[in-house]
């Protein structure tokens, strides 16, 4: 990522968590497809 300085609006904290650990949340089931295709994407492969 290009910047390490989140300004939070919506929420109060952020994390970082593993793939595993994204799929245990209980995410909307609108969220669940996306949720998904991250866990299966090698993130740093990718450039933010």
């Amino acid at each position: 990522m290009l910047t390490h300085n989140f300004e939070l609006v919506a929420h109060s904290e952020i994390e970082w968590l593993s793939a595993s650990k994204v799929k245990e949340l209980n995410w909307a089931p609108a969220d669940a497809p996306l949720v998904e295709e991250l866990a299966r994407t090698n993130l740093k492969d990718i450039k933010f």
